[in-house]
C-alpha cells in the first residue's frame, strides 16, 4: 500500500514551496511558475527550501474532467 502523502503550498523566505510529507519526512520543491493552468516545479536532490541542487524540472499541465469514475 502507496504511503499516505500531505501536499500544501508554503512561502520561506519570499518564495513559494509545494511541501509534500510521507512517513513524517518533509520536502520542499520550489514553484517556478504557474501560470494558464501549467505548473512548473523545481525538483530538488535533497528536498530543502534553497536547495541548489536541482535534479529535475517538472512541468504538470491540467486537464479537463472528461469523465465520470465511480470505485
Amino acid at each position: 500500500m502507496p504511503p499516505t502523502v500531505t501536499t500544501s503550498v508554503r512561502k520561506v523566505k519570499g518564495q513559494t514551496y509545494l511541501q509534500g510529507v510521507a512517513y513524517g519526512e518533509t520536502e520542499l520543491h520550489r514553484i517556478v511558475s504557474y501560470r494558464d493552468g501549467v505548473l512548473v516545479i523545481d525538483i530538488s536532490r535533497d528536498g530543502k527550501a534553497g536547495s541548489k541542487k536541482i535534479a529535475f524540472r517538472k512541468v504538470l499541465v491540467a486537464t479537463p474532467h472528461s469523465f465520470d469514475w465511480t470505485p
